[in-house]
C-alpha cells in the first residue's frame, strides 16, 4: 500500500509525490528548487518559517547565497498571484516567511494491485496551527470519504478492451462508519464466479498498464537525470561589473569570452582571459553595432557582423588577440554557427524584398554559399537561432507563424535541406538556442509567456522543455563551451517608475507616481491625456499591458490585460482614443482603443508598424512602417486607411508640430557609419527641410534593440525636444529649431529616462525613470 499527499489552497494544488503544482488542473511550470521552497512554506502553513530553515531544506548541505531564497520568494509571488487582495507568502520582518491561506491536505491511499479496492480518498481538511510546534497530518478524527473523485493523474484512464465499462466490474468501493466512530470498515460485496473472474481480469491488466507506466516514467526520468542534477548544481558566476554589455560569446575551450559594450552612443568589441579575468580592447569604438558573435571552433578567430542594428550586414572575422577584421560576406541577418568539423558555417541572410528568409551554409571563409531552407511570407527564420548539432548532421532553427504570433524549434538537415520539428512545444518567442554538449537537447533564452521576459531553458529532444534559469531578470543570448561544460550569457536587471516633474522648479520637486519593485513601468511609453490623467506600459501583472493613472499616482489600473505586447501609447487629441504597437495578431500593427466603450480596433495591416503619433486635429495618423526592409514614416487617416509612405530613408520615431505642418523624427541615412539624428519634413512628406546633429549618447538603444531614445515637439513649438545620457545618467534636453545649441531642461542626477511626454498645459513632463544594468554572466555545470 502506497499513500501520497495533496496540498490545495485556492486555485492551486500540489502533488508531493508527482513533485507538480496544479492551477484548476493545468500545470503551473516551477524550477525545481522554488517547487521545495512552496513544499516547505505549505507544510508548515500559517507558521513563521526562518530564512535559515528554508536554505536547509532547499539546500542541505549545500552552500548558496541567500539571494537564491529571495528570487524563489519573488519568483513564487508572482506565480500565484494573490488571494482576495492578500498575498499567497507574507514576509515577517526580521523572522522569515509565513504562507498564509488555510490548506486542505487531501490522502491518496494506493493499495495493492491484487487488491478489490484500488484506491481511497481521504480528506484531512485544513492545516490548523498554533505556536511554532510540527504539524502531524494524520487525520485525529474519521475522514471523509469520496467514492467518485478520482486521483489525479497526468491522464484520464484508458477505456477497457471493446469498450467494456471497467467500473461494473469493480465492487462498491465506499466507506462506512462502524457503530464506535473510530474507524471504517469496507463494506463486502459478494460476487459471483463470473464477476470474480472478470473483476481478476480486469486487475491484472490495470496492473499491467501500472506497471508499464511506471517503467515508461522511470525510463524518461533516467534519460534526464543526467542533465537535471548538473543545472540544480550549477554555479553562476558574474564576469563583468559594467552594466552596458550588449552581447558575449565563450570560447570552446572555455577559457576566453568576447563581449560587446555601449556607452555614450558607440559600441565596442572586448576580450576577457578568464582564468587571470584580464580585459583587452580587440576593436575600436563605432558608432555601427557589433552582432552575432561567435568563436571558431579552433578558438582561433571571432565572428561578427557590423552594421545598423537588427538590418543585413557583412560578416568579418578578427583573430582572438586582435588585428584587422576580415570582411566575409555580405547582408548576414543571424548569429553564425559552425560544423563540428570546423569547415562550413550556417546563418540566415533575409531577401532584399524583406518577406522572406534563407538558411545559408558556407565555407568558413565565406565561399561556396549553399541555400539550404527558404521562408515567407508567412514563416520566418529567426536571426538569432541557427545552432548546428554536435554531430553535424542537423542545424536547428527557430521559426516565427506570424499569423500565430509564435515560435517552434525545428531541424534542417545540412546534407540535403529536409525538415523535421526538434521539439513540438510552442514559444511566444526564442531569442537565443546552442546545442548541449551531448546533442540530447537545445539550450534557449527564450520566454512561453506573451511578453518579451527572457529565462535560460534546456529543451530535450523527448521530453518536456524546462528553466535552467527562474529568477527576476532578463537574459540576452547563449553560447555554450563544450569542453569546459559552461555556459555564457548576458543578464539584465530593468526597473522604472512614473515621474513627473515642473521643469520650472527642478527635479528636487518631482514626484514619483508608481513606486513598485522589479516593475517596468512607462519603459515602452507614456501619453497625457486631455483631461490630465498619463496612460503608460507596464508588466505589474506579468504581461506588457496599458495602464491609466491620475497626475498624482492614485486610480492606478490596466487597460489592455492578456493581449500580447501593447507598447508605445498615444493619446487622440479629443481624448476618445489610445493609439498603441500591438502584436496581438501576430506581427506588430497600430491598434485603437476606445477609452469610452473599451472596444479595441486593428488600424494599420503592411509588415510591421510601430511609433504611432495623432496629427493636432486628429484626422491623421502618423507612424513607422516597414518599406524596403527599413522602418520609414507612413501616413494614415485615423482609422488607418488611405495609408501614403512619407520618407524612403530609414526613419522611426515621428511626433507632429503643434500647428500640424511639421513632422519631426530620428533619421539614418544609407551611407556607412551614419548616425541617428533629427530631421524635419512637412507634414505632406518629401525631403528634411532641417536635419540637426546630436550626440550619438542621445541615441540610447535597449537591451534587446529597441529603441528607447524619443523625441517631442515642445508645446510652444520652437524647439525639439529630446533625451540625452552622460555618465549613466538621463535628462531631457532642446534643440532649437533657429539652430542654436542644445539647452537642457531637467536637472535629474541619477538614472535614465526611457520615455517623456509634454503635459496638455505645456508646463509639466511626465518621465519614465529607472535602471537598466547588464552584464555577463558564467555558468558552470556538471555532466
Amino acid at each position: 500500500m502506497r499513500t501520497k499527499l495533496i496540498y490545495e489552497f485556492g486555485p492551486y494544488s500540489l502533488d508531493t509525490a508527482e513533485r507538480v503544482l496544479r492551477r484548476r488542473g493545468q500545470i503551473v511550470p516551477l524550477a525545481p528548487k522554488a517547487l521545495e521552497t512552496l513544499l516547505v512554506l505549505i507544510e508548515r502553513s500559517g507558521n513563521v518559517v526562518s530564512r535559515a530553515e528554508l536554505m536547509e531544506r532547499v539546500w542541505p548541505g549545500t552552500f548558496v547565497e541567500e539571494q537564491n531564497l529571495t528570487f524563489n520568494i519573488s519568483v513564487l509571488r508572482k506565480t500565484l498571484g494573490e488571494e482576495d487582495g492578500a498575498p499567497y507568502i507574507e514576509t515577517v520582518p526580521k523572522r522569515g516567511y509565513r504562507f498564509v491561506p488555510d490548506v486542505k491536505v487531501r490522502q491518496l491511499t494506493l493499495e495493492d494491485p491484487g487488491s478489490a479496492n484500488q484506491t481511497r480518498t481521504i480528506e484531512l481538511g485544513s492545516v490548523q496551527v498554533a505556536g511554532e510546534s510540527a504539524v502531524h497530518l494524520a487525520p485525529t478524527s474519521p475522514p471523509a470519504v469520496s467514492d467518485h473523485e478520482p486521483i489525479e493523474g497526468p491522464g484520464e484512464p484508458e477505456s477497457a478492451p471493446n469498450g467494456a465499462n471497467t467500473t461494473e466490474a469493480l465492487p462498491n468501493l465506499a466507506y462506512h462508519p462502524t457503530n464506535s466512530g473510530q474507524d471504517r470498515a469496507i463494506a463486502q460485496t459478494t460476487l459471483s464466479g463470473q464477476v470474480k473472474k472478470r473483476a481478476i481480469l480486469l486487475v491484472t491488466a490495470l496492473g499491467l498498464l501500472i506497471v508499464a507506466f511506471i517503467v515508461g516514467w522511470m525510463r524518461s526520468f533516467k534519460d534526464r537525470s543526467d542533465l537535471i542534477p548538473s543545472f540544480q548544481t550549477m554555479q553562476i558566476t558574474r564576469l563583468t561589473a559594467l552594466g552596458n554589455v550588449r552581447e558575449a560569446a565563450i570560447s570552446p575551450d572555455g577559457k576566453y569570452v568576447v563581449y560587446v559594450t555601449e556607452a555614450s552612443g558607440q559600441q565596442s568589441l572586448w576580450l576577457k582571459h578568464i582564468p587571470t579575468l584580464s580585459d583587452v580592447q580587440i576593436a575600436p569604438s563605432t558608432a555601427e553595432s557589433y552582432q552575432n558573435l561567435a568563436f571558431s571552433p579552433e578558438g582561433d578567430q571571432i565572428y561578427f557582423t557590423k552594421g545598423a542594428h537588427s538590418v543585413p550586414s557583412p560578416l568579418y572575422r578578427i583573430p582572438v588577440l586582435g588585428g584587422s577584421p576580415q570582411k566575409l560576406t555580405e547582408n548576414v541577418m543571424s548569429r553564425i554557427t559552425f560544423s563540428p568539423d570546423g569547415r562550413r558555417m550556417a546563418f540566415v541572410r533575409t531577401f532584399p524584398s524583406g518577406d522572406k528568409d534563407a538558411l545559408i551554409t558556407a565555407n568558413t571563409d565565406g565561399s561556396d554559399e549553399k541555400i539550404l531552407v527558404i521562408k515567407g511570407p508567412n514563416e520566418t527564420l529567426s536571426p538569432a537561432t541557427p545552432a548546428w548539432s554536435p554531430d553535424g548532421k542537423v542545424i536547428a532553427c527557430g521559426i516565427m507563424d506570424i499569423k500565430k504570433n509564435e515560435m517552434t524549434i525545428f531541424g534542417v538537415s545540412a546534407a540535403d535541406g529536409t525538415e523535421r520539428h526538434i521539439t513540438s512545444y510552442r514559444w511566444f518567442r526564442v531569442e537565443k538556442i546552442a546545442w548541449a554538449p551531448d546533442g540530447q537537447g537545445l539550450i534557449a533564452v527564450a520566454t512561453p509567456q506573451k511578453r518579451f521576459f527572457y529565462q535560460l531553458w534546456y529543451v530535450p529532444i523527448e521530453g518536456s522543455p524546462y528553466r535552467i534559469t527562474n529568477d527576476l531578470d532578463n537574459y540576452n543570448g547563449v553560447s555554450v563551451a563544450a569542453e569546459a561544460n559552461a555556459i555564457v550569457t548576458v543578464r539584465l536587471e530593468q526597473q522604472s517608475s512614473l515621474w513627473v516633474i515642473n521643469p520650472a522648479e527642478g527635479a528636487i520637486n518631482a514626484k514619483r507616481l508608481t513606486l513598485r519593485a522589479d516593475v517596468f513601468d512607462g519603459g515602452n511609453g507614456v501619453a497625457w491625456t486631455r483631461d490630465g490623467r498619463i496612460i503608460y506600459t507596464s508588466n505589474a501583472n506579468g504581461d506588457d499591458d496599458l495602464w491609466i493613472t491620475n497626475a498624482d499616482g492614485s486610480d492606478q489600473h490596466p487597460l489592455t490585460q492578456r493581449a500580447y505586447v501593447n507598447w508605445q501609447p498615444t493619446v487622440s487629441p479629443d481624448g476618445r482614443y489610445v493609439a498603441f504597437l500591438s502584436d496581438r495578431a501576430g506581427a506588430p500593427h497600430i491598434w485603437r482603443l476606445d477609452l469610452e466603450s473599451e472596444e479595441v480596433a486593428q488600424l494599420t495591416h503592411g509588415q510591421g508598424e510601430s511609433n504611432p503619433t495623432f496629427s493636432p486635429d486628429g484626422s491623421w495618423l502618423i507612424y513607422a512602417g516597414i518599406a524596403a526592409n527599413k522602418y520609414v514614416i507612413w501616413k494614415a487617416r485615423a482609422d488607418g486607411s488611405q495609408a501614403q509612405q512619407l520618407t524612403k530613408h530609414s526613419s522611426i520615431r515621428p511626433t507632429v508640430s503643434p500647428d500640424g505642418r511639421w513632422i519631426a523624427y530620428w533619421y539614418q541615412d544609407d551611407q556607412p557609419n551614419s548616425p541617428w539624428r533629427i530631421a524635419i519634413i512637412p507634414i505632406e512628406g518629401g525631403v528634411p527641410i532641417k536635419i540637426f546633429d546630436l550626440p550619438l549618447s542621445a541615441a540610447h538603444r535597449g537591451f534587446f534593440g529597441g529603441f528607447f531614445f524619443r523625441a517631442r515637439w515642445s508645446p510652444d513649438g520652437t524647439s525639439i525636444s529630446y533625451i540625452d545620457e552622460k555618465d549613466g545618467v538621463s535628462n531631457i534636453w532642446a534643440q532649437p529649431l533657429d539652430g542654436g545649441p542644445p539647452r537642457r531642461l531637467t536637472d535629474f542626477t541619477s538614472n535614465l529616462i526611457f520615455d517623456f511626454d509634454w503635459s496638455p498645459d505645456g508646463e509639466r513632463l511626465v518621465c519614465s525613470r529607472g535602471m537598466e544594468k547588464s552584464d555577463v554572466v558564467l555558468i558552470n555545470f556538471t555532466r
